[in-house]
């Protein structure tokens, strides 16, 4: 339904989306799941989720009126597009929401009922399906058109699973006493895990902010396209290997015996990772072209083989590099986590050039080449740290 030029735009502006669910979101997740998973009282886990979810969108308000003071100036004297206006609005609204419904879903994944969240993300990926082509068919197929759907679907999600969990009282009837007295301990492990966002996020979506700048919208809505049909099944590979594993790793708790547990957990994620990410592989090379016809548009389709195969490798990697870090974290070892993806953005930025010399097939093979890398060494990280046979790795850092 978009150009090539206006899905490269967009598929910019989820980059930032993403960046946004990184650091905040995602922390915010993370450390809800490691408090979640030592509290057995679901009344308590609520309490708590919802606390900490209208302390994170208090903030929210009033960074965003700050920002609209600030850029309510420029506007008058400047005279920028009403645009600019509307984008913190925007960001709170989808902030807002997000939040709200991390607060609900991550107490469902620490306690392991895995068929209502899935259902949950089920029906948020429907939602945004039909709300963004709804919205392009009834106004014009823009980016813009097509952010509106998605903010309007995530909005729409949440409400639903608001009303659907506590008939909208789901954020009340709180106490922020004890909310209050488990801030310290959520700061402490979210901020290293909101600070790592940045960095993964800029081995995921760098490279096409480097092809916008270097090939224009256009080759990065190609690029883009390509990365959006290879990377969605692994998404999804991830997000139900995540839901199943990584409760067992939070609930192994701390020690050496523990350490085995954690061990076993974290390379019996590696190997599932691994063995579904090459059938995948396989199964994009030989049947790729195809599938592309199917979803794809024929402008879309350029090199679409070649794109397929290295982006399903680097995706590989990827879900792999992800159990790791979850094992990590689930070790106490966020700093530690933190400044190895910190060290290992140096390999991505080293790669850049491949990019720049060799558009879309530069990018892919940078990509893999730098997930390969990190996946290498966050292991050895691990190993040091976590395995029960190394001495010392019964330490938390």
């Amino acid at each position: 339904m978009l150009s090539t030029s206006e899905f490269g735009y967009a598929m910019l502006a989820i980059g930032g989306f993403a960046l946004v669910d990184g650091m905040l979101t995602g922390a915010y997740s993370q450390t809800l799941l490691a408090l979640c998973a030592k509290l057995d009282d679901t009344n308590k886990q609520r309490m708590l989720a919802a606390g900490l979810a209208l302390r994170i969108i208090k903030i929210t308000f009033g960074t965003v009126a700050i920002a609209l003071i600030f850029i309510s100036f420029l506007w008058k004297v400047y005279h920028f597009s009403d645009v600019l206006i509307a984008i913190p609005i925007v960001a709170m609204i989808y902030i807002t929401s997000e939040i709200a419904k991390a607060s609900i879903l991550s107490p469902i994944i620490a306690n392991r009922d895995y068929f209502q969240y899935s259902l949950w993300i089920t029906i948020e990926a429907a939602n945004i399906l039909i709300a963004t082509s709804v919205s392009m068919m009834l106004f014009t197929a823009l980016a813009s058109t097509y952010l509106l759907g998605f903010v309007l679907a995530k909005v729409i999600t949440t409400l639903l699973l608001i009303l659907a969990k506590s008939r909208g009282y789901y954020l009340m009837n709180i106490d922020f006493d004890e909310v209050r007295r488990a801030e310290k301990e959520a700061f402490n492990h979210g901020w290293p895990i909101s600070l790592m966002a940045p960095l993964g996020w800029a081995a995921l979506y760098l490279d096409r902010y480097i092809l916008a700048a270097v090939g224009g919208a256009t080759l990065t809505g190609v690029y883009s396209a390509g990365v959006a049909l290879a990377s969605r099944p692994y998404t999804l590979t991830t997000s139900v290997l995540t839901s199943y594993f990584r409760p067992k790793l939070y609930r192994s708790g701390f020690g050496q015996a523990t350490n085995s547990i954690r061990w076993s957990t974290q390379n019996t994620w590696i190997a599932t990772a691994f063995a579904i990410g090459m059938f995948g592989t396989v199964t994009f090379y030989f049947l790729g072209g195809a599938i592309a016809s199917m979803i794809l548009g024929g402008k879309f389709r350029s090199d679409i083989t070649f794109l397929l195969l290295f982006l399903c490798l680097a995706q590989t990697f990827t879900i792999m590099t992800h159990a790791i870090d979850n094992a990590l974290l689930a070790s106490g070892a966020s700093t530690v986590l933190l400044r190895t993806q910190f060290v290992l953005l140096s390999t991505t930025m080293l790669l850049i050039p491949l990019i720049s010399c060799f558009g879309a097939r530069g990018a892919v093979i940078g990509r893999l080449a730098a997930e390969v890398v990190k996946f290498a060494w966050t292991f050895l990280v691990a190993y040091r740290l976590t395995d029960p046979r190394t001495p010392g790795s019964n330490v938390v850092v």
